[in-house]
């Protein structure tokens, strides 16, 4: 879900496997309780299911910004999809991943309130092009990217 990297090469991944499996999960009851035409049970399935998204969110943004700001962070950098959600020739279950799981604005404003909180500046960076971009000189090489996140040194 979250993935960060500090200038001083300290790395923090926190996975969002759980959430994952969490959304499948309610997204059945869901689909059960509207097969059934119980929208009261549904509301309250969603309702569950998007608080305990919050607080999985916020608890380990928490625990990620506490460490940030022991190590000396005060620039924080968040990659931001802006048009993720309207990607063409993707299936209903893949775009239910990518824009229902990652509520994208609403962890954004969490980690905004956990920036202004701590004090660091917040910097959203769109994430057009950041596969083709080096991160070694900013430029874009024709076959820079051999894969995800390897870059082709000898262009450079």
């Amino acid at each position: 879900m979250f993935t960060g990297f500090v200038e001083d090469g300290t790395t923090f991944l926190i996975s969002g496997r759980l959430l994952k499996t969490e959304a499948f999960y309610w997204r059945k009851r869901i689909a059960k309780a509207q097969s059934k035409g119980d929208l009261d049970r549904v509301r309250k399935y969603y309702i569950i299911w998007r608080s305990r998204f919050e607080a999985y969110v916020r608890s380990n943004l928490g625990d990620l910004f506490e460490k940030l700001y022991h190590i000396g962070v005060s620039v924080v950098k968040v990659g931001y999809p802006k048009y993720i959600a309207i990607e063409l020739n993707k299936c209903s279950k893949v775009n239910f991943v990518i824009t229902s799981l990652r509520s994208y604005r609403k962890i954004h404003q969490s980690i905004k309130d956990h920036c202004e909180e701590y004090g660091m500046k917040y910097i959203p960076v769109e994430e057009k092009s950041t596969s083709k971009i080096c991160p070694l000189c900013g430029e874009i090489h024709n076959n820079g990217r051999k894969i995800q996140g390897l870059i082709c040194l000898s262009e450079v």
